[in-house]
């Protein structure tokens, strides 16, 4: 059999094996989507609940009713002032930052003895063919500059009290009337010129005391930093708002409060301008 009668003869088999076979059923249609029917249905029951009078909801009800000018004026104010923070209770300040202000005062006196003690003893490992005159030089530029960076940390925080107390009243007062750390009752019963104590650190991180009249305090004409106020040429500085009532009372600390300074010309200018708008009407 030759090739072309074998593929005649495969291609009538193939014929006669296809019109034998039973036809194919169509695939079946798919099933119809439910959900867009879904979500138009949720969104017809919504505009019909929209739409829809409702006896017991109108829509005078759900507008809130405008408040008058000055309502609302009052309560711009009344969330634009910070409220005074609570003072905490006693006779004896105590600062936050104490244990801070020490460590960093310590830290710098070490590492200062460290680069006094050190550079000269580099100095000759790194570069021991060197002239003595250019290694003492070197030496004395770098604690030059380690002496005055001490320096100048103490003299950023030597106004900054520790501690303060009154200890008793002035020359024409009695001893006992003076207020002890937790002697309690408020600032009213202070005498009329009570000595103040306040409690510092030194140089090397050690604490000393100095005391002073109350009536010696006065704003500080300085523009250093962390100053509060200055009595007998000294200069001080407390956190304000760790300072008991009863020595914020009783000392009249209110006059060296910046915060409390500015609310209270805020205040005052808000009520020259009610005054005006009265006047005017």
């Amino acid at each position: 059999m030759t090739r072309g009668a074998f593929r005649a003869a495969l291609r009538r088999a193939a014929a006669a094996a296809a019109a034998a076979a039973p036809p194919r059923a169509a695939p079946p249609p798919p099933p119809p989507r439910a959900l867009p029917d879904l979500r138009r249905r949720l969104f017809r029951r919504r505009a019909d609940r929209a739409w829809s009078p409702s006896p017991a909801r109108s829509f005078a009800s759900d507008t809130p009713s405008p408040a008058p000018p000055a309502e609302a004026e009052e309560e711009e104010d009344r969330a634009a002032t910070p409220a005074p923070a609570a003072r905490p209770p006693g006779d004896v300040y105590h600062a936050h930052l104490a244990e801070t202000v020490r460590n960093v005062k310590l830290l710098s006196l070490a590492s200062l003895g460290a680069t006094v003690c050190g550079t000269p003893l580099l100095l000759e490992l790194a570069s021991p063919d060197m002239l003595p005159e250019a290694k003492l030089t070197v030496s004395l530029v770098v604690d030059g500059f380690g002496g005055f960076t001490t320096a100048l940390l103490q003299w950023f925080v030597s106004p900054y009290v520790l501690r303060m107390r009154v200890v008793r009243g002035g020359p024409g007062d009695d001893e006992a009337g003076g207020r002890e750390p937790g002697g309690g009752g408020s600032g009213n019963d202070f005498p009329s010129d009570p000595t103040v104590e306040v409690t510092k650190l030194t140089l090397t991180g050690r604490e000393f005391s100095q005391t002073f009249p109350a009536s010696a305090m006065r704003e500080a004409e300085t523009t250093r930093p962390l100053v509060t106020w200055e009595a007998e040429g000294k200069l001080h500085y407390v956190e304000m708002a760790n300072v008991p009532e009863s020595l914020y009372e009783g000392l009249g600390l209110e006059r060296f409060d910046a915060q409390a300074q500015a609310m209270k010309h805020a205040e005052e200018a808000k009520r020259r301008g009610d005054d005006d708008d009265d006047d005017d009407d």
